[in-house]
Parts: structure tokens; sequence; C-alpha cells
């Protein structure tokens, strides 16, 4: 039942999961929470500085897929592909940590945010 009544939630749970143990496949030690934040803080500057990039990316996917939407920063998508500002939102800053999670430093480096595609879902439909 939560997970029909919250399936945004759930969602990025599985979000979070499918990182860990993606990590965990590429060899990656995980001993503790340090071990499992390595690298975060560069890949947030790569995401805050492609957050345009990202968020058009995202979007255009979400257009594609019938009555689909993302998990975490669903209802600021478009505003955030057509951002100008250097100034981040809270809600942009939601958005930045969820992708930085879920994205492995090597994709982000080069450019592929691909993994971020997984915060996309289509919702049931309520009964």
């Amino acid at each position: 039942m939560n997970i029909y009544l919250y399936e945004g939630v759930y969602n990025t749970l599985n979000y979070i999961k499918t990182s860990i143990c993606s990590e965990l496949r590429r060899g990656k030690v995980i001993n503790n929470k340090d071990d499992l934040f390595a690298g975060y803080e560069e890949k947030q500057e790569i995401i805050t500085k492609a957050i345009r990039e990202i968020s058009k990316e995202l979007l255009m996917l979400r257009i594609q897929v019938p009555n689909s939407r993302l998990s975490v920063c669903n209802q600021g998508l478009y505003k955030m592909s057509k951002k100008t500002s250097e100034a981040i939102t809270k809600s942009q800053e939601h958005f930045i940590n969820a992708v930085a999670f879920g994205s492995s430093l090597e994709n982000l480096k080069e450019s592929d945010y691909s993994e971020a595609k997984r915060l996309l879902f289509v919702p049931q439909e309520k009964k």
C-alpha cells in the first residue's frame, strides 16, 4: 500500500539502492558513510555546472514517456532547463544531491548523465 501511495518516494529509494549496488559491482569497498560519499563534492560541482544540460536531457525524456514524472524536483525541471542565474535554490540543491548520489564520478567527468534517468518513473493509475 505504501508503494502505491508513495510511488515517487519508492522510486527514489530504489534509485539509492541501485546506486549503492552499482558501486559495489564496480568493486568499490563501502565500509562506512565516508566510503559511500567519497568524491561527492566533486560530483556536486560537476552537476551544478551542468544543471541545465542534465535537466534538459531529463525533460526531453519525460516528454517522450507519457505520464512520466521525476521522483525528485519534477515540478522544477522545466525551470532548471532554462536556468540562467548562478544562484542555487533549495529545490535545485535537492536535484543536484540526488543526481550526485546516483551517478558515478567517472560518468559525470565524461558528461554522461544517463544514470539520472533512473529518477524517472510512470505512476500507476490511482483508483
